[in-house]
């Protein structure tokens, strides 16, 4: 069963995570993750679709121990997808510590992105996004900024950052890997608090052949 690039579609998620060290004193510590992702579709009007095709997502783990592993169930926790990206997928991802047990992370992101400085903040992005279509650099950076922005508006909040991932997915590679990176779980060297993989799902939309499980045959 092959991956149709043009067609087929994928889904970007965090597998698992673990937390090195502990940020809060009393060992207490309720992380937080946001993502957020763009793709080739997204830029064709960021504008009007940023909080669709330029999706913002937050998940809340409490109480976190160091050096636990979080396992998310199924596949992963979904950042992206499932769509086909297109020529290139961007990626950003936000790990916080919250200074309170239990709170609306969404909500507050929501009210901040609707504030004049979020706005502000967005329409750079799209703006760069617009102007530099085909500069995938330029991209990330702005989807950086844009993480940055959150970052800093969440830490005058009284929470802690705690780490940042980001990169690119590429559909036509020249090196005769799969598009996307399709099927690999991508490992980053661990950094002082978060030590976390992402992996890429392809999702067949209309397999020409069915795989059936084989089940080993046990002596009686």
């Amino acid at each position: 069963m092959s991956f149709d690039k043009t067609n087929d579609q994928i889904a970007l998620t965090i597998p698992k995570f673990r937390l090195r060290h502990s940020p809060d004193l009393i060992g207490k510590n309720e992380v937080y993750i946001i993502s957020i992702a763009v793709d080739e579709h997204g830029l064709a009007n960021p504008r009007t679709a940023l909080n669709v095709d330029v999706g913002i997502k937050n998940v809340f783990i409490p109480n976190m121990k160091r050096w636990s592993w979080h396992y998310f169930g199924g596949d992963g926790y979904l950042i992206y997808g499932p769509k086909n990206p297109g020529s290139y997928l961007s990626y950003a991802i936000l790990y916080m510590e919250s200074n309170k047990k239990s709170r609306n992370i969404g909500r507050e992101i929501h009210e901040f992105l609707s504030s004049d400085k979020g706005k502000d903040s967005l329409e750079t992005f799209a703006g760069l996004v617009t102007d530099n279509i085909a500069k995938f650099n330029v991209v990330t950076t702005a989807l950086k900024g844009v993480a940055d922005v959150l970052a800093f508006f969440l830490q005058n909040n009284g929470d802690k950052y705690l780490d940042f991932n980001c990169g690119t997915l590429f559909r036509d590679l020249a090196d005769g890997s799969e598009p996307y990176h399709a099927g690999e779980v991508m490992h980053r060297p661990p950094t002082h608090f978060i030590e976390d993989c992402i992996a890429v799902k392809p999702l067949i939309q209309n397999p020409t052949e069915v795989y059936l499980p084989v089940r080993e045959e046990v002596e009686q």
